[in-house]
């Protein structure tokens, strides 16, 4: 997944019900997460930010394993 690519929710959350469409516009992965740890494996979760379409407001935070890429993007 990268931003700019359209996204399936694939879990209900508070106010956006699964099935909902956004974009992914950025990635707020912590970066304690993406350095390699002692026994040589990397975090295993990504949060990635994501515009939920017809939605306004401020972005939801979601983890890799809650979204579907609909379509890639640029």
């Amino acid at each position: 997944m990268k931003p700019g690519e359209l996204v399936r929710i694939k879990r209900g959350s508070i106010g956006v019900p699964a099935g909902r469409v956004g974009l992914i516009i950025g990635d707020r992965t912590p970066a304690e997460f993406l350095k390699p740890n002692p026994g040589g494996w990397r975090g295993f979760a990504r949060v990635w930010l994501v515009s939920i379409n017809g939605m306004p407001g401020h972005p939801r935070r979601y983890l890799d394993i809650d979204l579907e890429v609909i379509s890639a993007g640029w």
